[in-house]
């Protein structure tokens, strides 16, 4: 049996509304969302060179996990 997971996608903030709390009070809300519902694990996609976006959802608690390859052009 798997075990029901969330995905968070297209979470951003403006530059203007950056290192104001909106970031993590959105994080925040959608992972109580899942919490409410029982969704144990819970993912996001960031690019890895975004470092300050990885380092947000570190201190967040998230880990990094799979990777995803691509193939373009």
């Amino acid at each position: 049996e798997f075990a029901r997971s969330g995905l968070i996608e297209e979470c951003y903030v403006a530059p203007e509304g950056r290192r104001q709390g909106i970031g993590t009070a959105l994080a925040t809300q959608a992972v109580g969302k899942f919490r409410a519902q029982g969704i144990a694990a819970i993912g996001i996609q960031v690019v890895r060179a975004n470092a300050s976006a990885l380092l947000f959802w570190q201190q967040l608690g998230f880990e990094l996990g799979a990777f995803h390859l691509f193939l373009q052009g």
